[in-house]
């Protein structure tokens, strides 16, 4: 279950471009064209505690943080370069 941060999220933005290969704007494009095909896109959050408090009760969620808002409740599966 993959968690994204909002559109205004910097980290957004770079996990986007470094992890996925495409803006947000395509990204957008590609989620709305999905909905209508009754695909549900990843659940927004508007913070990293909004973030960490998801992982915490989803045991199934998945999710980006900037290393920076990355605590002990965190279980880190890779870290990207600068």
């Amino acid at each position: 279950m993959p968690i994204i941060l909002s559109a205004d999220h910097p980290a957004r933005a770079r996990f986007s471009q470094l992890v996925l290969g495409r803006s947000l704007n395509d990204l957008t494009s590609y989620w709305n064209a999905r909905y209508f095909e009754g695909v549900t896109p990843p659940a927004v959050v508007r913070s990293a505690a909004a973030v960490r408090a998801y992982l915490a009760a989803e045991p199934d969620a998945i999710a980006y943080l900037p290393l920076a808002d990355v605590d002990e409740t965190c279980r880190v599966i890779l870290v990207l370069g600068r």
